[in-house]
């Protein structure tokens, strides 16, 4: 048992020595934060369409939420629009075509360039 311990506190002490490392090598790198892709007036947007368009489904008198996946490029055009998680196919489309009817996004900005993203947008449908 002495043979067990003593061989693991020369592997530990071992370990401990071997990682020292030079401060004076290592530079931080500097990185400005990452803006998500944003559209002003969303809300905004989808009430206009449920406006113009009506509820999908007049029969429904609970709400129903439809998740829509989308792309959104480096100049912030939408494309591979899909639904990730739905409802009754009068939903889906009624959200897909929410997306497809969205002005350019402005798009995501990381270390001052644009980035494709991938974005995932509930819809919520509620019966007035």
């Amino acid at each position: 048992m002495k043979y067990i311990i003593t061989s693991t506190y020369l592997f530990i002490a071992f370990n401990l020595n071997a990682q020292t490392v030079d401060t004076a090598t290592v530079v931080p790198e500097l990185r400005t934060p990452c803006s998500d892709p944003t559209f002003p007036g969303l809300k905004e947007h989808i009430k206009n369409y449920l406006k113009t368009y009506g509820y999908p489904d007049s029969n429904s008198t609970s709400y129903v939420k439809v998740y829509v996946e989308f792309d959104v490029d480096t100049v912030g055009k939408i494309s591979q629009i899909k639904i990730k998680r739905g409802a009754d196919a009068k939903f889906n489309d009624a959200a897909i075509d929410i997306v497809k009817k969205m002005p350019n996004l402005t798009p995501k900005i990381c270390n001052g360039k644009p980035m494709k993203t991938r974005l995932l947008l509930p819809i919520t449908f509620r019966p007035e």
